[in-house]
């Protein structure tokens, strides 16, 4: 049947036969593009294993039986552990249109014994997704998510969780502008927080597809790990939600001095003139996107305490990750956005950079709000000016 010798790996409690020749790394952790469509990527593992951990979480909250949906699913390796490993899913379809992935998709559901409860499919993903029939839906391309949104948004119930993952960074960070606008009409801006800027517009994408279908969004956990970032959201039915999904914002930046400022869209004539309030340099933009929150606390504390008691191979990876994002996720701050690169700051005021929790300390004795940001370890988030924060750097550095 496979032309190509088969390897065998584990991942959780789940074995998996995978094709050898996809089991390469890219360099410096990208991933290399597979040269056959059936594609199993290891250094998408820490994903796959915090999927497994936030679909029970899901589950628990819901208190019911649930069906769960990978409409591109290669191997299966998500799919078939999230069947295995996952309490309380009592249907699993794992979908994929070229057949010597789904020759794959079968052999691992034989191997692990999972023919009754899980279905395997040979089709395209957006007919798969044609009508309303999950309570839980992952789309995990390689690379953008944008085709098959749609049809993912009207394949779940409501109050459903739609898994998404991308990986055309280059399109959402910036470097392909056009292409950008093209996929999430949304133009991009290439920072030192680009990868926010990123995640805030790929929610933003969904939240507008969302509202075709009557639907809103609201983001539970989000990540940005090496060459991707992966979102969990919430979908449901509810006017007012929809409203507040819907509320876009714009970014607003200077190369400069490094001013940054989300506004939102009905005060997009804040710069029309397109000059920086701090140094009168030029700046540019970015948007619409999502301004909201991007996590939800509780949510993310259940899912660090249930990592805690996981036996994946990640696991201090995904604890480090996690307790990071619940600082960053507690209340007032979950809704500050943008972060700051000390590094790149201490660029601007020719200074050594303190250390980061130095400087968060010194922040708060100001009575400003700070914490770290689980998408750059040199960096932080808080509600002080940049002005504040070099004035802070500065000071801290003149300390004997």
């Amino acid at each position: 049947m496979f032309k190509r010798k088969i390897s065998e790996v584990v991942e959780g409690t789940t074995t998996l036969l995978v094709p050898e020749k996809e089991l390469r790394r890219g360099e410096k952790g990208q991933p290399t593009l597979p040269k056959t469509p059936i594609f199993y990527n290891p250094l998408m593992e820490l994903s796959r294993d915090l999927s497994i951990i936030v679909v029970q979480v899901y589950q628990r909250e819901r208190e019911c039986p649930l069906s769960f949906c990978d409409a591109l699913a290669a191997t299966g390796a998500r799919g078939v552990r999230i069947a295995k490993e996952v309490n309380g899913i009592w249907r699993v379809v794992l979908n994929d249109l070229n057949s010597s992935a789904v020759a794959f998709i079968k052999l691992n559901v034989s191997l692990n014994q999972l023919g009754y409860k899980v279905l395997v499919r040979h089709m395209d993903a957006n007919l798969l997704l044609s009508s309303p029939s999950f309570d839980i839906v992952d789309i995990d391309p390689f690379g953008s998510p944008a085709p098959y949104l749609n049809s993912a948004l009207r394949a779940l119930r409501s109050g459903g969780l739609l898994c998404v993952t991308a990986t055309d960074m280059g399109v959402l960070c910036g470097r392909k502008v056009e292409a950008c606008k093209r996929k999430y009409e949304a133009k991009p801006l290439n920072t030192e927080y680009c990868h926010e800027i990123a995640v805030r517009i790929l929610i933003g994408s969904i939240a507008r597809t969302a509202a075709i279908h009557e639907l809103y969004i609201k983001p539970i956990i989000v990540h940005s790990t090496n060459h991707y970032i992966r979102l969990y959201l919430e979908v449901g039915r509810s006017k007012e939600l929809i409203k507040r999904s819907l509320s876009s914002s714009y970014i607003i930046h200077c190369n400069n001095c490094g001013y940054r400022k989300l506004i939102e869209l009905m005060n997009t004539k804040a710069f029309e003139n397109k000059l920086c309030p701090l140094c009168s340099n030029k700046i540019n933009y970015s948007g619409p996107l999502w301004g909201g929150s991007l996590y939800n606390h509780d949510f993310c504390d259940k899912v660090l305490k249930e990592t805690k008691t996981s036996k994946t191979k990640t696991k201090q990876k995904l604890i480090k990750m996690l307790e990071t994002i619940l600082e960053e996720s507690q209340t007032p701050l979950s809704p500050l956005p943008l972060y700051y690169d000390i590094h790149k700051v201490c660029e601007k005021t020719k200074t050594e950079a303190p250390p980061i929790k130095t400087i968060i300390t010194e922040l708060k004795n100001q009575n400003y709000q700070a914490s770290r940001t689980h998408f750059k370890p040199t960096a932080l988030r808080t509600n002080a000016s940049i002005e504040t924060i070099k004035e802070t750097i500065k000071n801290l550095v003149k300390k004997p």
